[in-house]
């Protein structure tokens, strides 16, 4: 089964997205409800310093970004580089 956000290449115009976008922004704007929450919220927190649940809103990423990919809402290549930005680098530019 394929699951909707799979294949990026494919995204029609139609859906709001826009063609010129790069890779990365299409990986940022098209995602799973569940996981654009759990990102919003630890961009929310992130530089908070009373924050002290911070290390358990970085895991609910990782975990919501296993389970888009494994349930084919994302892909791989879109996966790992969330991950990378969002549990790795904590949300920073490279």
């Amino acid at each position: 089964m394929t699951g909707i956000f799979t294949d990026l290449s494919k995204v029609r115009i139609k859906e709001g997205i826009c063609c010129n976008m790069t890779k990365e922004e299409r990986f940022e704007k098209i995602m799973p409800p569940y996981l654009k929450h759990d990102i919003d919220e630890y961009m929310k927190y992130k530089d908070d310093p009373t924050c002290t649940v911070i290390d358990c809103l970085l895991d609910e990423i990782y975990g919501s970004i296993n389970s888009a990919y494994w349930d084919n809402e994302i892909s791989e290549e879109q996966a790992n580089y969330l991950r990378d930005k969002y549990y790795f680098r904590h949300g920073k530019e490279k």
